[in-house]
C-alpha cells in the first residue's frame, strides 16, 4: 500500500473513533496530550504521523496503535 493511502487511512480512522466518541479534535488533542496544530497536520495529512504520535492518539482514544493502521494484507 502506498505511503500516501496508509495515512489517509489513519487520518480516517482517528476521525471515525473521535466522532463515535463524541470528540472534537481540540478534545482530541487534549486528551492525547498533543498541539492542536500537530493533531490538524496530521488528520490534514500535511505531515507523517510518528510511532510516538499515533501512541498517545490510540491511548486517548482507548484503542491498540494497531487499530488505526491498515489491516495487514
Amino acid at each position: 500500500m502506498p505511503r500516501d493511502a496508509i495515512h489517509r487511512h489513519i487520518a480516517k480512522q482517528i476521525r471515525s473513533l473521535a466522532k463515535q466518541q463524541g470528540w472534537s479534535g481540540n478534545r482530541l488533542a487534549d486528551t492525547a496530550g498533543v498541539s492542536r496544530a500537530q493533531l490538524s497536520r496530521l488528520l490534514t495529512l500535511q505531515t507523517s504521523p510518528t510511532i510516538g504520535l499515533l501512541k498517545k492518539i490510540a491511548a486517548a482514544l482507548d484503542v491498540d496503535t494497531r487499530d488505526l493502521l491498515p489491516p495487514a494484507r
